[in-house]
């Protein structure tokens, strides 16, 4: 049965992609530019089987054509051994995913996992049995690691597809105004417009201890998910400045990012946002007023922490760490348990999967550290700061911009 709802998203895919499909063809844009800007669209479910919203399908559609294009320059690409060192760590890690979910699927572990509730004192316990969601997940992972190996051996302006990403972030800020006015005016979100992710609305409640705010996180269906590209947007506007022909759209399109924040109220973001101010406060003669800044949000962070949904979160990964110690070698079988990425690595893949996962990226680093040059200092830092905070706070598989800036500064370093 095809519900109207997602016969309607589907059609707005069909829409957004057929417009970026007549552009790509006229070379007015790029391939990965599309991505860039397509990847704030997230909409990609973890907690059901609609895998064709809005954003993923038009995501996903010129993903498979970049993987396709690129499959004659991932073979020439083996005669680099700097490229052929990452795919056998990554052929290493799908290998330990393979086996967990053979483990999985042979021992039928039974596990206890906490899902963030969307209210307070809500129960939100599910049992989740080695399934067809586990072979779902497995086929993300496939997905994604082959759009990374696509994107490092592609050509492209990377200057220039920083610009499609933040013009994605101001369309989402354009959404989240549109949010806003629906509740002023207490006006339904329109059906085919709805994220599926969380119980059809955008807009969510932000339960605090002294009081209760309303949040709009756009185009994105989580305040967290959102937290993670703003803080990746606010990286490229502090750091890039070639993007900008002058430094007035270069502040402005900060205040469009923190406008943006103060709509979605992400303590990701202000995490994120700490870590960034930290490190330009070396580089800059500004440190006074940086440290001011730092003090308001170290104050915002505190406060905003003291909230369920950290205690739900700080719960999945004590949840986490324990079936690692339960299943230490190779977990309970990939896609089995949902967490912030880190601790479902452990918990789903054991240590082996874990290990294998990070030493891809340990290796880009140390070839990093080995050039010396400071832009890819800059793309070092910013996909360390994007791994960190979907490492800590989300199940990182589904953030579609990580695996772009991964691929980017990977493609950087080796070649």
């Amino acid at each position: 049965m095809i519900y109207l709802g997602n016969f309607q998203i589907n059609l707005l895919g069909f829409f957004v992609t057929f417009i970026l499909l007549v552009l790509f063809l006229l070379r007015k844009i790029e391939l990965i530019q599309i991505l860039a800007l397509s990847s704030i669209f997230i909409n990609i479910p973890i907690f059901n089987y609609i895998p064709w919203t809005f954003g993923f399908q038009i995501f996903f559609f010129f993903s498979i054509i970049l993987i396709l294009l690129s499959f004659k320059d991932l073979i020439l690409a083996f005669k680099n051994l700097n490229f052929l060192i990452i795919v056998a760590l990554i052929l290493l890690f799908i290998l330990i995913v393979i086996i967990s979910l053979f483990l999985g699927y042979k021992n039928k572990y039974y596990e206890l996992v906490l899902r963030p509730p969307d209210n307070p004192n809500f129960p939100s316990y599910v049992i989740y049995q080695f399934s067809r969601l586990n072979i779902t997940q497995f086929l993300y992972l496939i997905f994604y690691l082959a759009l990374f190996l696509s994107i490092v051996v592609s050509k492209f302006d990377i200057l220039n597809i920083f610009k499609y990403f933040l013009l994605g972030i101001n369309i989402n800020l354009i959404f989240q105004i549109y949010e806003v006015l629906l509740y002023i005016f207490k006006k339904s979100l329109p059906i085919f417009l709805n994220n599926l992710s969380f119980s059809n609305e955008t807009i969510q409640i932000l339960f605090l201890n002294n009081f209760n705010v309303y949040r709009f996180s756009g185009l994105i269906p989580s305040s967290s998910m959102l937290g993670i590209y703003l803080t990746v947007a606010f990286f490229i506007t502090l750091i890039f400045e070639n993007i900008f022909k002058n430094n007035t759209l270069r502040y402005l399109q900060i205040v469009i990012i923190f406008l943006s924040f103060f709509l979605s109220i992400s303590i990701t973001f202000v995490l994120g946002s700490i870590i960034i101010f930290l490190l330009y406060l070396f580089k800059t003669n500004r440190k006074l007023i940086l440290i001011f800044l730092l003090i308001i949000l170290i104050i915002a962070m505190i406060y905003l922490l003291n909230r369920q949904s950290t205690q739900i979160r700080m719960q999945n990964f004590l949840l986490s760490f324990n079936i690692f110690l339960k299943y230490p070698i190779f977990g309970i079988g990939w896609g089995s348990h949902f967490a912030d990425l880190f601790s479902s690595l452990l918990a789903n893949t054991g240590i082996l999967g874990f290990l294998s996962f990070c030493s891809t990226f340990g290796f880009i680093i140390l070839k990093t550290l080995k050039t010396k040059d400071k832009f890819k200092y800059d793309l070092m830092k910013l996909g360390l700061i994007s791994l960190f905070l979907t490492g800590i706070i989300w199940n990182g598989i589904n953030v579609n911009i990580l695996w772009i800036i991964l691929g980017i500064w990977t493609r950087e370093v080796i070649f």
